[in-house]
């Protein structure tokens, strides 16, 4: 066999593989959370009233598992990963909305940054309306 078709097979080999790792995941049961520490200053916390949720981001098609929780790096498919820490949240309705920095806040946005933007359909990009998420 050519050193192409090794290659290409490999690679028809490697893809098949991705993708049923990528439905096995889609279709596997609900796990416990992964009891991992959230540290004091950890930028992925998202405050929730009371509660509080660590934000995750993922572009598996361009950075493959690297994490990010504030600036998206490229337009592709993305990944929202949102692990409520306490059990309750469980039971909330929660919408999402990705909105354009437009105040230039950067990682130092508050919520009172948000509430201060006056046309927030405007700046925003992607809306999800309430649910529940278990």
């Amino acid at each position: 066999m050519a050193e192409s078709q090794k290659s290409t097979e490999m690679n028809r080999q490697l893809r098949r593989k991705w993708c049923i790792t990528i439905l096995a995941l889609m279709w596997s049961g609900p796990s416990a959370a992964h009891g991992g520490v959230v540290e004091e200053n950890d930028l992925c916390l998202i405050e929730i009233g009371v509660f509080s949720a660590h934000f995750t981001i993922y572009q598996p098609q361009t950075r493959a598992s690297q994490e990010f929780c504030e600036d998206v790096p490229d337009v592709t498919d993305t990944l929202f990963v949102l692990d409520y820490l306490h059990d309750s949240l469980r039971e909330v309705p929660v919408d999402f909305r990705i909105i354009r920095d437009v105040n230039e806040r950067t990682v130092y946005a508050s919520w009172a940054d948000v509430r201060a933007i006056e046309d927030l359909e405007a700046v925003t990009e992607m809306y999800a309306p309430p649910r529940v998420y278990p």
